[in-house]
């Protein structure tokens, strides 16, 4: 947990009804199988397939990443892995994306050294859900757990909830609405709310990010990075 962060509980008929809305529908069902309802469109690259909800996303976009090598002058030897880029677009308004990442590159010599952050985020996440441990899980303290992610995210989970492990036909993952801060400042539950998978195929060879923007009406009009106020309208703060 980032300095300064907390994790927030929403009520379970909020979270319920946040969870059945037609975006997270669609998107869980793009992980499983085509919809029985609405427009299913099916779309693929470098024998990967997805087929999604065209009356909800007007266009994905399929983009495909080289790995890269990271911009500090002290990493020059670490690379960025290959990926590829699924992205989701209502009209013009981006939405989402799912991330497929190569845990293997047989042209590096030292996977380990080309790639530090990969191998144990994913040791991590794959012990998570094999394990299956009730989440969130806690410190000694009782505070909970961050959700482990494939990318390393920057920032502390300020908000986290709904948490549950989740399995497909071509492997299994962790799903959770998530908010992110990279500091002690209250932001609004909603101004950069999500929902999140990290997930991995049966084999191992492959990583699966997700991320979604979620809204919902019980959360009020709230601006992108809005702070939390108190019943004055002064800022919450640590």
């Amino acid at each position: 947990m980032g300095r300064g962060a907390k994790v927030f509980l929403l009520d379970q008929c909020l979270i319920d009804n946040t969870l059945r809305s037609p975006l997270l529908y669609v998107w869980m069902s793009i992980c499983t199988m085509p919809l029985a309802l609405a427009q299913p469109k099916t779309i693929g690259q470098d024998g990967v397939f997805l087929t999604y909800d065209s009356a909800t996303f007007s266009k994905v976009e399929v983009v495909e990443v080289k790995k890269q090598a990271l911009p500090k002058p002290q990493d020059q030897l670490n690379l960025h892995p290959a990926k590829l880029l699924f992205l989701f677009y209502a009209g013009s308004l981006y939405q989402g994306s799912i991330e497929l990442f190569a845990l293997e590159d047989g042209s590096e010599n030292n996977f380990k050294t080309a790639y530090p952050e990969l191998l144990p985020n994913t040791s991590t996440l794959t012990q998570l859900l094999t394990e299956r441990p009730v989440l969130p899980l806690r410190y000694p303290s009782g505070n909970p757990k961050e959700i482990p992610t494939i990318q390393n995210q920057m920032a502390g989970q300020y908000f986290l909830s709904h948490a549950q492990y989740l399995d497909f036909s071509w492997g299994s993952g962790v799903g959770f609405l998530v908010q992110y801060s990279q500091d002690a400042s209250e932001y609004a539950v909603g101004s950069r709310l999500r929902y999140e998978l990290e997930g991995i195929t049966v084999d191992k060879r492959i990583g699966v990010s997700a991320y979604f923007n979620v809204g919902h009406p019980d959360l009020g009009p709230i601006k992108k990075d809005a702070i939390a106020t108190d019943q004055n309208g002064e800022p919450i703060g640590e």
